[in-house]
């Protein structure tokens, strides 16, 4: 869970590492985290309210758990956009 709306699906591995997808929640506008200063941006931005609150809700339900991600639609830019269906059968919830 990188914040309260995009995540990372790790597949499952076969002969080698597992393949990595990052997906943002289609439709879910979460407080942003803050950054730390770096080399290219020396001024750090703090977390907007519940923004930890936000990341940490996501990963106490996600993490470790077996979810399927469907993407809703991509952006120019790259970025993966949909819902994803967590639970043993899927039918638990959907975020």
């Amino acid at each position: 869970v990188l914040d309260g709306g995009s995540v990372v699906i790790r597949g499952q591995p076969r002969n080698g590492p597992p393949p990595e997808r990052t997906l943002a929640l289609a439709d879910i506008e979460a407080p942003r985290l803050g950054r730390r200063p770096t080399m290219n941006s020396p001024v750090a931005t703090e977390d907007e309210p519940y923004a930890w609150e936000a990341r940490e809700f996501l990963r106490e339900i996600l993490v470790g758990k077996s979810v399927l991600g469907c993407v809703s639609y991509t952006v120019p830019s790259g970025r993966e956009f949909g819902v994803l269906l967590y639970g043993s059968d899927g039918k638990d919830g959907r975020t």
